[in-house]
């Protein structure tokens, strides 16, 4: 089971470094719209094509629209402009790094809401990255400062942690929902990915910043962004889903203090930005 986990991490982590050059091309609001629309437009038509039993019916869906539309929200829309936004203005590893916080709003959720208890090993993994996220705060970057800072928090950091909140309690939504069996875990984010993407679309739209023509049409963009759309969204949370459907949430938060690791390290290789 670990093998899985950390390969999965491992994987998602290449997929946030990628992310982060194709943001210095594309405005937060677009990345999201373009990247959603296109991995759940592909999902679904894999999922209608290929299923037999014809799980994903129309009566489910318009049973749980109102739900599905609020999970969206959490999720995968508003996370992922705070995250986008970010990454944008931090140094990966840092990105990364604070969202290994995750546990923490994690166990704070399951405690909230399950009464679960952390066992020493896990209090243990939390006070290491609590602690590496403490260090790694105090350093900050020219970009990250014109952002604009809130106290001793910079904006980016804030909206890091941010997405944290609002994407674990969307996570603990889906994963009741993914209880009811009524849709399998890619059916499920299939939905979700492409109600967010046209979330994100409105958006850019209502913003006045919905222009298709800053896309770069090269073919090393179009590679990164297929890689994006695919590890990063398609197979990422398809996986994750899976997961969070058979393991304890706070057992794959924990794991995933790998993903600052696996960020820092590819780093160097993928966006150039120096080991520390």
């Amino acid at each position: 089971m670990m093998t899985l986990l950390l390969g999965y991490y491992a994987l998602f982590a290449s997929a946030l470094s990628v992310n982060k050059l194709i943001l210095f091309s594309l405005s937060t609001w677009l990345f999201v719209a373009i990247r959603r629309l296109a991995a759940g437009i592909i999902l679904f038509s894999y999922i209608t094509i290929t299923s037999k039993s014809e799980r994903l019916k129309l009566r489910y869906i318009q049973k749980d629209l109102l739900t599905i539309l609020y999970i969206s929200i959490l999720t995968m829309f508003v996370p992922s402009i705070l995250k986008a936004y970010s990454f944008q203005n931090l140094v990966s590893s840092k990105a990364a790094l604070l969202g290994s916080l995750d546990p923490f709003v994690t166990a704070f959720y399951a405690y909230l809401l399950w009464k679960e208890k952390l066992t020493l090993q896990q209090i243990v993994g939390m006070v290491v990255a609590f602690a590496g996220v403490i260090v790694l705060m105090t350093s900050t970057n020219p970009l990250e400062m014109a952002a604009g800072e809130w106290g001793i928090i910079s904006l980016p950091e804030l909206a890091m942690i941010g997405s944290l909140i609002i994407s674990r309690y969307g996570w603990i939504l889906a994963r009741e929902m993914l209880k009811t069996e009524r849709y399998s875990s890619s059916e499920l984010n299939s939905l979700i990915m492409i109600v967010s993407g046209l979330y994100a679309l409105v958006a850019t739209y209502l913003l006045g910043i919905c222009d298709f023509c800053t896309i770069p049409l090269t073919s090393t963009f179009a590679a990164l962004f297929a890689y994006s759309v695919f590890f990063g969204e398609i197979a990422g949370y398809t996986v994750y889903g899976n997961l969070l459907k058979n393991y304890n949430i706070t057992l794959l938060s924990l794991a995933g203090l790998t993903i600052p690791l696996f960020v820092h390290l590819l780093g160097p290789l993928i966006l150039g930005e120096p080991l520390s």
